[in-house]
C-alpha cells in the first residue's frame, strides 16, 4: 500500500475518533507560474502533487459549492488555485481548456485524475466513484484505466 493511501486511511480513521469540529484546512494557493516553465508545467505539477486541486474563482458559486463538498470530507486534502486572484489566472485557464475540454471553473482533479466541473464532482461524490478516486493508490496506468 503506498504512503498517500496508508497516511489517507489513518486520517480518516482518525476523524472519526474526534468528536471535535473538522480541522483540516483548505489551502489556497495565489502563486504564479514563474517557477514552472510554463502553464501546464504548473497545473501539471500542481496536479500531480496534491490529492484534491480545485482551479477555482473566488466570486463563483459552483466553485462555493465543490470547496464545501470537500470540506465536509474528513481527511481530504485540497489546493485551491483561485485564477482570478493570480497574476497568471488567465494563461492557466486557457491552458486548462486545452488539456480538458472545459473552459468552466471549477476544474477539478483528484489524484491527478479529471473528474470535472461542480456537477460532475456532485455526481461522482452521490455514485461513489469520488470516494474512489481519493482512496486510489496513484500511478499512470491505473489512471489511464479508468
Amino acid at each position: 500500500m503506498n504512503l498517500r493511501k496508508l497516511n489517507f486511511l489513518k486520517k480518516m480513521t482518525t476523524a472519526k475518533k474526534n468528536t471535535k469540529k473538522n480541522t483540516k484546512t483548505t489551502t489556497t494557493k495565489m502563486t504564479t507560474t514563474t517557477k514552472a516553465s510554463s502553464p501546464r508545467d504548473f497545473i501539471e505539477a500542481e496536479n500531480n502533487s496534491q490529492q484534491v486541486v480545485i482551479w477555482s474563482k473566488s466570486y463563483c458559486p459552483y466553485c462555493k459549492a465543490t470547496k464545501q463538498l470537500f470540506n465536509s470530507m474528513k481527511g481530504v486534502e485540497v489546493v485551491v488555485h483561485e485564477l482570478d486572484n493570480m497574476k497568471d489566472g488567465a494563461m492557466i485557464q486557457q491552458e486548462l481548456l486545452h488539456l480538458t475540454g472545459q473552459r468552466s471553473v471549477p476544474n477539478v482533479f483528484v489524484q491527478g485524475r479529471h473528474v470535472g466541473g461542480n456537477d460532475d464532482t456532485q455526481a461522482a461524490h452521490q455514485n461513489g466513484r469520488l470516494q474512489d478516486l481519493l482512496l486510489m493508490e496513484y500511478t499512470p496506468a491505473k489512471l489511464a484505466a479508468m
